[in-house]
C-alpha cells in the first residue's frame, strides 16, 4: 500500500513538470523574439525632400522680399512723405524767422517799447525806410512762427518714427538677400554635389528654416 502511494505521489510530480515546461519554453521565447526584432529609427530627410523645402522657401522669400522693396522704395511710402512734411515745415520756418529778423520796423512800434527794445529794434530796423512793419505786422509774423515751430515739432516726431521704422525695413531686407543666397547656394549643392563653393558650408536644414 506504501509503495502505491510513493508511485502515486511520483506520478503526479512527473505529469506537473510535463505541463510546466511548454508554458516556461513559450514565455521565454517572447523577450527573444521581441529582442531579435529590430528597432524602428527616425526616418533621414532625404534629397528630394531637401530641394523641394528650399524652393518652397526661396519662393517664399523672393516674393517676400519684392513686396518689402516696393513698400521701402516707393515715392509715397510714409518715410518719403513724412520727410516731405518736415523738409517744407523746416524751410518755412526759417524763412519767417530770417524775415523777422532782417525785416524793417516802423518808428511808431520802436517808441512803444522801452529803452532796450527800441534800441535793439533800432539797432535791426535802421531808421525805419519804405514798407517797415507795422506793429500788428509783427505781432501776425510772431503767432506764424509760433504755429510753424509746434507743426515743426510734430513733423520732426513723425519723419524720426519713420526713420526707425525704414531702418528695420532694410535690416530686415538685408536677412532676406542673404537668406536667398544661402538657400540658392545650398540647393545648387544638392544639384551639383560637387561642385565647388566660396563659401562656408550651411546646413540645407538651417537654411530651409524660414526668418522669424
Amino acid at each position: 500500500m506504501t509503495r502505491l502511494v510513493g508511485a502515486f505521489i511520483l506520478w503526479l510530480v512527473l505529469v506537473s513538470a510535463a505541463v510546466a515546461a511548454p508554458a516556461q519554453r513559450v514565455a521565454g521565447q517572447g523577450p527573444a523574439a521581441s529582442a531579435s526584432q529590430p528597432v524602428a529609427t527616425a526616418e533621414k530627410i532625404s534629397d528630394a525632400e531637401r530641394i523641394l523645402r528650399l524652393e518652397d522657401g526661396i519662393e517664399s522669400a523672393q516674393q517676400e522680399l519684392e513686396k518689402l522693396k516696393k513698400t521701402l522704395d516707393a515715392p509715397d511710402s510714409e518715410y518719403a512723405r513724412a520727410k516731405a512734411e518736415f523738409t517744407e515745415l523746416d524751410d518755412r520756418l526759417k524763412a519767417l524767422q530770417d524775415r523777422l529778423t532782417k525785416a524793417p520796423v516802423s518808428q511808431s512800434v520802436i517808441r512803444q517799447g522801452d529803452e532796450d527794445s527800441a534800441a535793439a529794434t533800432q539797432a535791426v530796423a535802421g531808421d525805419g525806410p519804405a514798407g517797415a512793419m507795422s506793429e500788428a505786422d509783427l505781432a501776425q509774423l510772431r503767432e506764424e512762427i509760433e504755429s510753424l515751430v509746434e507743426q515743426r515739432r510734430l513733423a520732426r516726431e513723425r519723419f524720426d518714427l519713420a526713420i526707425e521704422a525704414d531702418a528695420v525695413g532694410r535690416e530686415k531686407r538685408a536677412a532676406l538677400e542673404q537668406k536667398l543666397a544661402q538657400d540658392r547656394e545650398a540647393l545648387a549643392r544638392l544639384w551639383t554635389p560637387d561642385a565647388p563653393t566660396s563659401r562656408p558650408v550651411v546646413s540645407t536644414d538651417s537654411a530651409a528654416e524660414a526668418i522669424t
